[in-house]
């Protein structure tokens, strides 16, 4: 069996459904498409103005400050060293499900803690600095007294509250001390 083409069989264009039609080159510069779409869905516009209920303050944003240097954490600890305050440092990656979920704990431990320093460090950004002060895991919390690192676990946020408890003892040893 031979297939034959005619002429008029050749230039016959499939049938396009009325839906499936492109529409007319005037009709498509104001046509709708995903691009002109508003920059904002209802959903998030609904959280814009208020932003959702545990959503930390911006004094509690602003009280943990970003570390990318060894000298910028050398300063920071002599700082810390020479007014007397305890430092906590967190070590994170963006891509980190651990680092995600334990990073609003970290704020709201901050803005609670005014006479604490709170840092924090981008392990993508800083690898040389977490290289040098012996990161092995993610999240990392560090905590420096007196000028010299006392503390240095893996934050999980299920070990959280055992970590801030630990960090407690270090702010008030005399009240420990007296207690027993």
């Amino acid at each position: 069996m031979m297939l034959t083409v005619t002429a008029a069989s050749a230039y016959m264009l499939p049938t396009v459904p009325a839906h499936r039609r492109c529409p007319d080159r005037a009709s498509l510069s104001t046509a709708p498409t995903h691009h002109s779409r508003p920059a904002r869905t209802p959903y998030i516009q609904a959280f814009a103005e208020d932003g959702p209920a545990m959503a930390p303050s911006t004094a509690a944003l602003s009280r943990v400050q970003p570390l990318t240097t060894i000298l910028e954490l050398e300063g920071a600890v002599s700082r810390a060293q020479k007014a007397g305050r305890l430092l906590v440092v967190k070590v994170y990656a963006p891509w980190c499900a651990a680092c995600k979920v334990l990073e609003p704990k970290y704020r709201r431990a901050a803005a609670s803690h005014p006479e604490i320093d709170f840092y924090e460090v981008n392990f993508v950004q800083a690898k040389q600095l977490c290289k040098r002060s012996g990161v092995e895991s993610l999240p990392t919390g560090m905590i420096f007294k007196n000028g010299k690192k006392v503390e240095h676990s893996c934050l999980k946020p299920s070990a959280f509250k055992e970590f801030m408890s630990r960090l407690a003892e270090h702010a008030e040893p005399e009240a420990l001390e007296a207690a027993a």
